[in-house]
């Protein structure tokens, strides 16, 4: 037997370094050091995101935040009309 993923919609946002430009409810999730890089914690432990628009931090199924390379993101998701 075959199997695929249910369909998940997450929010997603461009890391370009600014903490002002995450939704409210993540800012107080995320440690920005002062060369914009940012650190968030994921169930596997502390990930990191640069702030060149190359990663993405994506709220998970279960409400957790993890970076994903741009080049990754595009290729495995679309955007959802709302």
């Amino acid at each position: 037997m075959l199997y695929e993923p249910k369909p998940i919609r997450f929010r997603a946002v461009l890391w370009r370094g600014n903490p002002d430009d995450l939704p409210a409810g993540w800012r107080n999730r995320v440690a920005v050091r002062e060369d914009g890089t940012a650190y968030v914690q994921t169930l596997q432990g502390p990930a990191a995101a640069t702030p060149y628009g190359q990663w993405w931090l994506r709220e998970g199924a279960d409400g957790e935040l993890y970076p994903i390379r741009a080049d990754v993101f595009v290729d495995r998701y679309q955007a959802v009309p709302q």
